[in-house]
């Protein structure tokens, strides 16, 4: 009996003993599957960051593509633009023009420098900026050079020194008119001189109206941007003595003549600018012949007229002929620089012109014309001198001027305005 009770303890034990074994197994696993579902967890986890991370690179490449095509979509319509405006400047020309630069005795004694030299940059300070401004600028040089400098001297018989050339290149002409009724004051010789200066120290100026040799073409033709303009400039005849046998030297007026030449120089150009020397002087209107001429030269296929000689503003228009062409006349510029004893004499105009161009079909229009009011100043001794717009002279300037010494009549800067026409 005593056997039989220690076997039923001994299987008591196995038992438990599988049960303890049963038991661990089960508790092993559990913690393998536990084990398993944290790392599938942590698998999931890694994947998902994985993809996050993936998802986060492509979403940062579609970024930096979008900005990359952006910035190349911008720096395209950019680089149009800058082509567009590009174009647009290449076929917009702007022109200006002064009236007539008269060398007075008391300029030329105020330029004479210590060494005998000669020096007129001083007279056009104030308006250098504008007139480098413009693609092409034009000047009515009234009074002709001469190549001997003893022999200088102002009024009535004019001669000039080659420096007068110097300053006005400087000042930024590139457009100088010579057929004046002054031009032949030094005969032949002081035509040649001129002629020979220009060619020799500035061949890329287009000088107009005087020639040094017979058979010299009366056209100049301007190549700018994309702009052929082709210009004339003429007188009405010489003061004095006749041209004689010299006439192939200097372009006067004469309608068969003219006719022709601007039929070529319509034909050379796409543009043609007519600069006219005649007219009476100190007339605030244009005379009969002048609108003769006028009138004329439109018939002709003339596009602009800048008018010069009568020294004084006159009005300036756009014409429609009978063919519907049109043209822009400027009847007179008066003075640039000058030592004129007359209020008028001394309020000169500066021409303003946008001329465009359409590339495709060649056609040539004026866009846009104005004029800038000028005065001409000097002060009592005469010494300090030189032309300004009218908009940037002063009151304090206008009290300094000389020719309140030569009339009594109202010099301020309202009252020029007022003669100008300016609000």
């Amino acid at each position: 009996m005593k056997e039989k009770a220690g076997g039923g303890g001994r299987m008591d034990e196995e038992v438990k003993r599988r049960q303890e074994r049963l038991r661990r197994q089960k508790i092993r696993e559990r913690q393998v599957k536990r084990m398993r579902l944290r790392l599938a967890g942590m698998g999931i986890l890694l994947l998902a960051v994985i993809a996050a991370i993936l998802s986060l690179s492509i979403h940062r490449k579609r970024v930096k593509a979008e900005e990359a095509a952006a910035k190349a979509k911008e720096e395209q319509m950019e680089k149009e633009r800058e082509e567009q405006l590009a174009l647009e400047e290449e076929n917009t020309l702007r022109i200006v023009a002064v009236g007539d630069n008269i060398m007075h005795d008391q300029i030329l004694e105020e330029a004479r420098q210590g060494d005998n030299s000669w020096d007129f940059n001083f007279l056009y300070t104030h308006m250098k900026d504008e007139i480098q401004k413009a693609d092409l600028a034009a000047v009515n040089q009234e009074t002709i050079f001469i190549g001997d400098e003893d022999e200088v001297g102002g009024y009535p018989d004019f001669g000039s020194p080659f420096a007068v050339g110097d300053a006005l290149v400087s000042t930024g002409f590139r457009v100088v008119e010579h057929a004046s009724n002054h031009a032949y004051d030094r005969g032949k010789q002081g035509i040649l001189d001129t002629a020979g200066f220009w060619k020799k120290n500035y061949p890329q100026v287009s000088v107009l109206g005087i020639h040094d040799e017979e058979g010299d073409s009366s056209i100049r033709v301007a190549e700018v941007k994309n702009f052929k303009v082709a210009m004339l400039n003429y007188t009405y005849g010489v003061n004095g003595d006749t041209l004689s046998k010299d006439t192939c030297l200097l372009d006067i007026l004469e309608r068969e003549k003219v006719a022709a030449k601007v039929k070529e120089a319509g034909e050379m150009g796409d543009l043609v600018v007519f600069f006219l020397h005649a007219g009476t002087e100190y007339s605030d209107e244009p005379d009969e012949s002048v609108q003769e001429w006028v009138k004329f030269l439109g018939e002709q296929g003339v596009d602009i007229i800048i008018g010069t000689h009568p020294h004084v503003l006159q009005g300036y228009e756009m014409r429609k002929e009978g063919d519907g062409h049109e043209m822009l006349v400027y009847y007179s510029l008066g003075n640039f620089a000058s030592l004129q004893k007359d209020i008028k004499g001394l309020l000169g105009g500066m021409a303003r012109i946008t001329v465009k161009k359409d590339p495709a079909s060649g056609k040539v229009w004026i866009e846009d014309y104005g004029l800038t009011p000028l005065v001409m100043h000097y002060d009592e001794p005469r010494k300090a001198m030189g032309v300004y717009k009218l908009e940037d002279y002063t009151e304090e300037l206008a009290k300094e001027h000389g020719i309140h010494g030569e009339t009594d009549d109202e010099f301020t800067v309202k009252s020029l305005k007022k003669m100008a026409g300016v609000q």
